[in-house]
């Protein structure tokens, strides 16, 4: 509903009397990510950071099969300093949908680290990314009977996690990064031009 007004208020801003999908598209971004704030002053080398990060998760969302609708750098009001959108898969997830769901999250610190210069220069920009890919990690662990038994922790009541879920979780996110890591590596070319891009 609030998308649709939104799409509205879009469409009657213009002086036309039907909405498009370009209007939905942009009440989506606005709603679910936050409206653009073109207002902001950003350094060259944020911008850099920026474009490469957002590149990541494109090209990673690519290799991986998800269509990427759109990729922007100028920041948003909820505070991101870019973003990347993907197409959704449509039904049921696999265990391999949500891993290749992790390593698009991934994306974006992955290729901050290849063009760092050293692990000080990583930034803070992947914090909603790394926080969405261990519930992602948690959940195939704890939750979705994923891992090592089809049982649900949880419900055990297991709120805590115990030594091994957390070795299991940190290998599991370990060999994901890698993975993410790698296909970019490959791939720099592509992520050298689109970041300039």
């Amino acid at each position: 509903e609030n998308l649709m007004n939104e799409a509205a208020i879009i469409t009657a801003r213009d002086g036309r009397y039907f909405l498009t999908q370009k209007d939905i598209r942009q009440a989506f971004i606005k709603t679910g990510i936050g409206a653009e704030k073109k207002s902001r002053v950003i350094s060259d080398e944020e911008k850099r950071i920026t474009a490469y990060h957002e590149a990541g998760h494109a090209i990673v969302g690519h290799l991986l099969g998800q269509p990427v609708l759109e990729v922007s750098i100028i920041p948003t009001t909820s505070g991101a300093g870019g973003y990347t959108l993907n197409e959704p898969k449509e039904g049921l997830a696999s265990k391999a949908d949500m891993k290749n769901r992790v390593k698009m999250l991934y994306g974006g610190r992955a290729a901050e680290t290849i063009i760092a210069q050293s692990e000080d220069d990583i930034t803070t920009g992947a914090v909603n990314d790394i926080e969405q890919a261990t519930m992602i990690i948690s959940s195939i662990i704890k939750s979705w009977g994923m891992h090592d038994s089809v049982i649900n922790l949880d419900v055990l009541g297991m709120s805590r996690p115990n030594d091994d879920y957390i070795k299991d979780a940190k290998a599991l996110a370990e060999e994901l990064f890698n993975e993410t890591k790698q296909m970019l590596t490959k791939n720099r070319e592509k992520l050298d031009l689109i970041a300039e891009t």
